[in-house]
């Protein structure tokens, strides 16, 4: 063993004083292996590095020296560059065949090429074996109505249009979120004018819906539905939640007997923390305050709110009418 390593060390040595640019021990062996020995890959090495350096000695006599505009000194850093060009081509080359080689494994081990529709079933799966039953994500879709005792008024829901189905047909569903209600301890206002504000209570519902898609796809499309039964109505604030206490509507429609509206939502994601810090770090300090100022105001003002105010009740207030006087009874 001990003369062995000698004479790898003698090869190195030489193959230093030869001017090769790398070689790969051959200490380990690969006997009875289907690739290139280690011995094969040095040959391969060395006729790069005699091509190389033929290469150079051709430059070096078709190019002046001296001091004119174009010496062989630059000549020869061109054809380096170029030669060190091509085996940085050739070596991606390489690793997109075992990325693609890896691709088709894997997909062939599944039995189909996984898309984002896929990956969102397999979230849910996943979801249904890890959380309980009452902190598992549900569909976002909801009955419109006044109390447990009253049917309902209509169904709200958030839904999206997956991409990539197994079937071809991409088909809008609801999507799933984790949702916590609670009473509302104090009321919320939203400003009709300048000087008039409604005021307004019930439940609240706060919901996180985590959304997933493949790199460079723009992900499914999603859109608010809101339908109403028939002889039925109420009134839809969508908007943004400003502070505990303020909601800050956009948009409004009065759904109604049979409607059914959808409107699709224009869904942007902002920097993570440390992707913030990362990109204003190069900025100077005015740049970086505004920067941040910024931030906190998206921070603060992109909670997505969705209102329901019941139309009826407010009705038979108004007309002075007793509880339920406007709603419909099925016998």
């Amino acid at each position: 063993t001990g003369n062995g390593g000698g004479a790898d060390a003698a090869m190195d040595t030489s193959a230093a004083s030869a001017g090769v640019l790398a070689r790969l021990s051959t200490r380990a062996g690969n006997d009875g292996s289907s690739v290139l020995s280690v011995a094969d890959l040095n040959l391969l090495l060395e006729d790069e590095s005699r091509t190389l350096a033929e290469r150079r000695a051709s430059l070096d006599g078709a190019f002046p020296g001296g001091s004119a505009v174009a010496t062989n000194a630059e000549a020869k850093i061109i054809g380096t560059l170029r030669h060190f060009k091509g085996v940085c081509l050739q070596w991606e080359g390489a690793m997109q065949y075992l990325e693609d080689l890896l691709r088709k494994q894997l997909v062939s081990a599944i039995g189909k090429t996984v898309m984002p529709a896929d990956f969102a079933e397999y979230m849910r799966f996943h979801n249904r074996r890890i959380f309980a039953d009452d902190f598992a994500p549900s569909a976002f879709s909801f009955p419109i109505r006044r109390s447990e005792a009253h049917t309902p008024e209509g169904f709200l829901s958030i839904e999206e249009e997956a991409v990539g189905q197994t079937s071809g047909a991409n088909i809008a569903a609801p999507i799933a979120t984790l949702a916590m209600r609670s009473v509302a301890e104090h009321p919320m206002r939203f400003p009709l004018g300048a000087s008039t504000s409604v005021t307004f209570g019930g439940d609240r519902y706060l919901h996180a819906w985590l959304a997933t898609k493949f790199s460079g796809e723009t992900g499914g499309r999603v859109a608010l539905t809101a339908r109403a039964k028939q002889f039925s109505s109420y009134l839809v604030l969508i908007g943004r939640i400003t502070s505990a206490s303020t909601f800050d509507p956009k948009h409004g429609a009065i759904v109604q007997n049979k409607d059914e509206l959808t409107i699709p939502l224009d869904l942007a994601t902002i920097p993570t923390p440390k992707e913030f810090k990362d990109a204003i770090e190069s900025l100077s300090p005015e740049q970086q305050q505004f920067a941040k100022a910024f931030r906190a105001m998206q921070l603060e003002s992109t909670l997505f709110g969705v209102l329901v105010i019941q139309i009826k009740p407010q009705l038979e207030k108004v007309l002075n009418l007793a509880d339920d006087s406007l709603t419909k009874e099925i016998k």
